[in-house]
């Protein structure tokens, strides 16, 4: 019997892979986020975040970086949902994902998110209008939310405006 194949042109398992051979068990988020910070400890050399040029065009990422940006990703996650949460860390490494790959909007959305938890109010504007150029539609909510939270004079004077 031939192997199917799927739509993405890799062969079908009927099998799933032994379990001697996977390396990282997620089984619960204690070790969710020991799994992937040692993932880190193998990003090969050239792999690491820094911060790109403004004015250069983002080049494509590479395989690596793009499991390195989601390591990162992952990893601020299971920070915010750990308990008690540790925003410290998961901002870091939302932000070292940013550096990764600077247009991934749902990134930009879950830092925005992170800082308006923390208070960081002006910061978190900047990030979800980021999320939104970047095609969040939801952060539409959250920068007019973030506003009002951080700006309440001027929805104050506004709604007064309006009773006049």
């Amino acid at each position: 019997m031939r192997p199917r194949r799927c739509s993405c042109a890799y062969p079908f398992r009927a099998n799933p892979v032994p379990p001697r051979t996977r390396r990282y068990q997620l089984q619960d988020l204690a070790s969710s986020i020991t799994s992937f910070e040692l993932s880190l400890s193998h990003t090969p050399p050239g792999v690491k975040p820094t911060l790109p040029d403004p004015l250069a065009p983002i080049p494509e990422l590479t395989p690596a970086q793009v499991i390195l940006a989601d390591t990162h990703t992952n990893l601020g996650a299971a920070y915010i949902l750990s308990q008690p949460p540790q925003p410290d860390k998961a901002l870091d490494h939302l932000q070292k994902a940013l550096m990764v790959n600077p247009d991934d909007g749902e990134v930009c959305f879950n830092l925005a998110a992170v800082l308006e938890a923390t208070g960081e109010l002006d910061e978190a504007l900047v990030a979800y209008e980021r999320a939104k150029k970047l095609g969040i539609q939801r952060a539409d909510v959250n920068i007019k939310n973030v506003r009002r939270r951080a700006f309440p004079s001027l929805f104050l004077e506004a709604s007064l405006q309006f009773v006049s």
